[in-house]
């Protein structure tokens, strides 16, 4: 029977260990924020230092009245820089296939910076 406990519990480590040490990607990038400008748009997203605009790629829904648009993270940041604000990345307009005009929506979700106390 201690054999059995002590199997069960070296396997809930051993699992446990695989679980932390996994890096997963949520299904959507939460943003800070998002800017539309003439030209495309600046998307604020969280960074650890080493994060680039070209490990994001766009998803647009083409919809008759209102496109909707996914910002999606390709790779995790391994990075441990303390960057409460995160970066900046831009999209054009071009890259995303929609006319600037045409309205849309993004449905990431918007997370909170975090305050300094």
């Amino acid at each position: 029977m201690k054999k059995l406990i002590r199997r069960i519990i070296i396997m809930a480590i051993i699992m446990g260990a695989q679980i932390s040490s996994a890096q997963t990607l949520e299904p959507l990038e939460p943003i800070y924020g998002y800017i539309q400008a003439s030209s495309g748009i600046f998307f604020q997203v969280a960074s650890g230092g080493c994060t680039y605009s070209d490990e994001f790629f766009v998803q647009v829904k083409r919809n008759a009245d209102i496109d909707t648009v996914i910002l999606i993270r390709e790779h995790f940041d391994p990075c441990k820089a303390y960057m409460p604000y995160g970066v900046t990345i831009f999209k054009s307009y071009d890259d995303l296939g929609i006319q600037d005009a045409k309205p849309f929506k993004i449905l990431n979700p918007i997370r909170t910076l975090r305050r300094i106390r």
